[in-house]
């Protein structure tokens, strides 16, 4: 009786005598994967990204076998690379893929990452002195002011923005020129809801000025800085996360019948700062799976 030789390759630092499969390069007891190269790789995930990648070369020319793993930086485990079905819908997920050159490894979001929305829940126009929806402009030269009230604003002190805006969804409109004005924060801990006008409400000392052209058409949306007066009222002593938060907008002098107004849309979108990194560890073998 013949005795099949048996040959082994053992990893860096593993012993030729482990019973573990996972110690070896090569094992001639096994079907095994021939081993190419074990690679590290990672990308940074900052706040308002919703993906990022980074590529392993290989140079073999043809699309290889490969394991890939990954490690986020808020966690302590390493986890094996899955395959995300088209049309199954998670809010994150690593992904790879192989070509004739290299394996791309990456991340996803389905939202931005560290952004909330929240929707409006009050406006307030002066033009009729009514909560109806929010305007600002200018109408046979007088002004058109407003303001909006979000409910639920999950923000701390301690929290360091990016950004913070409101962006307003255009439902009416009229003019040409320079829509001009300066938005302020609501200086209370917990805003009351517009029942009666809140243009009289105490200011923030933080606000940013703005000039905006007409929009051009209904449906477009207008961006309107916030960041600074955010971080006043959040700054406040008492506030506590999850407080409703107000912002004033009065007119500044713009181009007379020039303005727009909102009814529906309108979110303010808060971007928190801070990176997540995402780590990758992609072994490539020389096994051909296509060419």
């Amino acid at each position: 009786m013949t005795n099949t030789p048996i040959v082994k390759i053992a990893k860096s630092g593993k012993s030729i005598s482990s019973n573990d499969i996972r110690d070896f390069v090569f094992d001639s007891r096994y079907s095994m994967f021939k081993y190419h190269s074990n690679s590290t790789t990672s990308v940074v995930i900052s706040a308002g990204d919703t993906e990022k990648s980074s590529t392993v070369s290989h140079s073999l020319g043809y699309i290889p076998a490969f394991i890939a793993y990954y490690k986020r930086s808020d966690e302590s485990v390493e986890r094996l690379v899955p395959d995300i079905p088209y049309g199954v819908d998670f809010d994150f997920y690593p992904w790879a893929y192989a070509t004739t050159t290299g394996v791309t490894v990456g991340y996803s979001y389905a939202d931005p990452y560290n952004k909330t929305q929240i929707a409006v829940t009050d406006y307030w126009r002066t033009y009729a002195n009514d909560n109806n929806y929010f305007s600002v402009g200018r109408i046979s030269n007088n002004p058109f002011e407003g303001a909006f009230r979000f409910s639920s604003v999950a923000i701390t002190g301690a929290d360091s923005l990016v950004s913070a805006k409101i962006q307003s969804n255009v439902t009416g409109k009229d003019g040409s020129g320079d829509i001009k004005f300066k938005t302020y924060g609501i200086d209370e801990d917990n805003t009351s809801s517009f029942g009666s006008s809140p243009m009289g409400r105490t200011k923030t000392t933080a606000y940013s000025s703005n000039t905006r052209s007409v929009p051009t058409n209904i449906g477009d949306d207008v961006e309107i800085d916030v960041k600074d007066a955010v971080l006043e009222i959040a700054d406040r002593g008492s506030w506590s996360s999850g407080n409703a938060m107000g912002f004033i907008i009065n007119e500044d002098s713009g181009d007379s019948d020039a303005w727009f107004s909102s009814t529906s849309g309108t979110t303010l979108d808060l971007v928190i700062s801070g990176t997540l990194t995402i780590s990758f560890r992609v072994i490539i073998f020389k096994d051909k799976l296509s060419t």
